[in-house]
């Protein structure tokens, strides 16, 4: 009688699309910001990664507008792994968040031993992102 072992399957990835024509990045005066307006009149507001996960996650535009990072927003349903309490302050902090904000804001990522070009950043962002369970597709 054979047996059968039971194989680990990796869990699946959601797909978390970034529009690149909403996509607020390095050299942008507002890259850091989840959800911005640039004018009052616009229908649609511009977004960090960040903002587009929050999305995904099921945030309205009215809980990431102007803010700054996830530690700003935390009564969104983020995934496990961008907000965490430090155990001495108690302070919402994330290594994770803090490295998806410096890829995506970061001018000067060379400094960090990065390369700097938009598709290296895509590159990287999208490995980072499979940490918390998403897979990016960057779209026009």
């Amino acid at each position: 009688m054979a047996t059968s072992k039971k194989v680990a399957r990796k869990p699946r990835l959601k797909k978390l699309v970034i529009k690149e024509s909403r996509w607020v990045r390095f050299g942008s005066p507002v890259a850091s910001m989840l959800y911005i307006k640039k004018r009052p009149q616009d229908r649609t507001g511009m977004m960090c990664c960040l903002g587009f996960l929050a999305q995904a996650c099921g945030a309205r535009a009215s809980q990431i507008k102007d803010k700054v990072a996830p530690m700003n927003a935390p009564r969104v349903k983020w995934p496990k792994g961008v907000l965490t309490r430090h155990p001495e302050t108690a302070e919402l902090d994330s290594e994770w968040t803090l490295k998806a904000m410096t890829i995506n804001d970061d001018l000067s990522l060379r400094e960090h031993g990065l390369e700097a070009t938009l598709e290296e950043r895509k590159a990287i962002l999208t490995k980072h992102f499979v940490k918390i369970g998403f897979k990016l597709v960057f779209v026009p």
